[in-house]
């Protein structure tokens, strides 16, 4: 049976359902892959879903993946993006506070995506790039995609999106 939805960067998140693509071969993984170099035909996919990944890419080729993330999506088709929400990573560092303490810790974790000990061995682990609800709503829409939903959570630490191509439109 062919997946018609997408799961980009599953990590160790693997869903059934979708179609699991990561750098790393984890189980359930179905495809070993750079996404940067991706390619798929268009309008195969009815989901595609980015969980803290865009991130890691530089903005560039974050644009590039978004705008390939377009074409591979049917008309009527979800995207949902998850990333580190910057402003409120930023505001919770302005304010200072000890960084030594779990809290700032746990900031500087998300800002620069290093592992729960504050390191990385994995080199496509550490983040490129910081969005806000804004700036990635700007950057959906300037694609093509109708946003429908954005939230913050994760306690702040994080944002979702939520977008769509219309129905009418083709893939770019």
């Amino acid at each position: 049976m062919e997946k018609t939805r997408l799961n980009l960067g599953c990590g160790a998140d693997i869903r059934p359902e979708y179609l699991n693509v990561d750098l790393h071969r984890y189980d359930g993984v179905d495809t070993v892959a750079d996404i940067v170099t991706l390619n798929y035909p268009n309008e195969s996919f009815i989901e595609i879903l980015a969980k803290d990944i865009i991130e890691h890419l530089t903005f560039i080729d974050a644009k590039a993946l978004l705008r390939k993330c377009y074409g591979w999506l049917k008309r009527g088709g979800t995207l949902m993006v998850h990333v580190h929400n910057m402003p409120y990573l930023a505001q919770q560092l302005a304010n200072g506070g000890d960084y030594d303490d779990p809290f700032h810790f746990e900031v500087l974790k998300w800002v620069y995506g290093v592992s729960a000990v504050g390191d990385s061995k994995s080199p496509g682990r550490f983040h490129h790039w910081g969005y806000s609800e804004k700036s990635l709503s700007s950057i959906l829409r300037k694609i093509g995609f109708k946003v429908v939903k954005t939230q913050v959570d994760c306690e702040g630490f994080g944002l979702l999106a939520i977008a769509y191509k219309e129905a009418g439109k083709n893939g770019v």
